[in-house]
């Protein structure tokens, strides 16, 4: 025996709630943005990662360009003697 549960759907013996075609329709155009599936599509996915990836590159050698800090080959041929001793 199934009983009505107001406006749209019943509820069966087990307590489960039956829907017809027009809740589906209605349940469809209430989910249509939250429920979207992911694309499908692997080269999209591909191109995306790939420019993610040379983008951090780019954004990485700018942030770890070279300044006048840092040492140069003299130094460090110094340093390296010194380290020897």
């Amino acid at each position: 025996m199934t009983r009505s549960r107001g406006i749209g759907g019943r509820i069966d013996e087990r307590g489960s709630l039956k829907m017809n075609q027009h809740d589906q329709e209605l349940l469809a155009k209430q989910l249509w943005g939250v429920s979207r599936s992911p694309p499908r599509d692997g080269a999209i996915m591909g191109f995306a990662l790939a420019t993610v990836f040379l983008i951090g590159l780019a954004v990485g050698g700018i942030l770890s360009a070279p300044t006048s800090d840092q040492l140069n080959s003299q130094d460090s041929n110094v340093l390296i003697a010194n380290l020897r001793r």
